[in-house]
């Protein structure tokens, strides 16, 4: 059985016809790859600032334990 990839939209998109085929054509799913790059990143720029502030946290408890 072969995996599917297709996108399902909701039901009010197909009543309109060009943003159905905008969303379904090439257009539209590189605006989704690209909206979907931008999150990943934004995730990955929360992620190093919460170790960054981990990390400085436990280099400062470390000088004051010298």
């Amino acid at each position: 059985m072969r995996a599917s990839l297709e996108a399902r939209f909701p039901h009010w998109i197909w009543e309109y016809p060009r943003v159905a085929s905008k969303m379904t054509g090439n257009i539209g799913r590189g605006f989704l790859v690209g909206l979907g790059l931008v999150m990943a990143l934004a995730a990955l720029k929360e992620i190093w600032e919460l170790v960054d502030i981990i990390l400085l946290k436990y280099l400062n408890d470390r000088e004051r334990q010298r």
